[in-house]
């Protein structure tokens, strides 16, 4: 195969561990899984990876800056309830393990980078979008704000993930229902 470039071990473990966490949640997974799925010895996975977590953040850090990108900065300037819910959904659309470990791993309040990256970017923003409204005089917002992330991660997933809810559409009805409750934000 001339010119086909080689994988290192750091991008075969990553591959493993991708493979591995698409069935089966990171958490659950054991670094003898993804050495054994790389074909590679355990000790050379801590070569490239002090821990599963810094293997799990290499996994996810893509995709929290693509979901700050692609959702967060196309979105907050001006909020639109139907185009927020649109790129929330589409964007977890196509990252159901994604979406997966981000919900539980903020849940959990799991020490990954990728999750803390995602909550310190969309934490504030749903702040600013909560001042809006002079009807929630509440001082602590932040304790709101991951409980409003916490259930838009939760409509994802119970239509992308477990498929409780019947179609996109009705996913998208509740999502801006539940955002316009919240945010004063045009329909």
């Amino acid at each position: 195969m001339r010119g086909a470039r080689r994988k290192t071990s750091g991008e075969a473990i990553l591959e493993a561990a991708l493979g591995i966490f698409s069935s089966k949640a990171v958490e659950e997974t054991s670094m003898d899984e993804i050495a054994e799925a790389a074909g590679i010895a355990k000790g050379t996975v801590y070569l490239y990876f002090a821990s599963k977590r810094e293997l799990a953040d290499a996994a996810f850090l893509g995709p929290a800056a693509d979901f700050e990108r692609t959702v967060l900065e196309s979105n907050i300037a001006r909020p639109r309830v139907e185009a927020f819910a649109s790129s929330i959904l589409g964007f977890f659309s196509g990252r159901q393990v994604f979406l997966r470990e981000l919900a539980s791993a903020l849940k959990r309040r799991a020490d990954y980078e990728y999750s803390e990256r995602v909550r310190a970017a969309l934490v504030p923003a749903v702040c600013a979008l909560y001042r809006r409204d002079p009807r929630y005089p509440i001082a602590s917002l932040e304790p709101v704000a991951e409980i409003i992330i916490g259930s838009i991660l939760e409509i994802c997933s119970y239509r992308i993930l477990e498929g409780r809810i019947a179609s996109d559409a009705e996913a998208m009805a509740m999502l801006e229902d539940f955002l316009k409750r919240f945010f004063d934000c045009e329909a």
